[in-house]
């Protein structure tokens, strides 16, 4: 369904730029799960529904 791409396009679009803000760190204090409002837990699910490597990203995103 076009519709459900869309969708899942768009929250995968907001997870990602979530785990930019946060320096690909997932949990804790400054981590994405506390930002959208969700568990961790819940978090890494959608990640993994999603295609999103949380290894990957925080690699990426990590400051040096």
């Amino acid at each position: 369904d076009a519709a459900e791409v869309v969708g899942n396009f768009e929250e995968q679009t907001r997870i990602v730029n979530k785990l930019r803000e946060t320096n690909g760190r997932i949990s804790g204090p400054n981590g994405a799960g506390l930002r959208p409002g969700v568990k961790r837990s819940t978090l890494l699910d959608r990640m993994k529904r999603l295609g999103i490597n949380p290894r990957e990203l925080k690699t990426r995103y990590a400051v040096a």
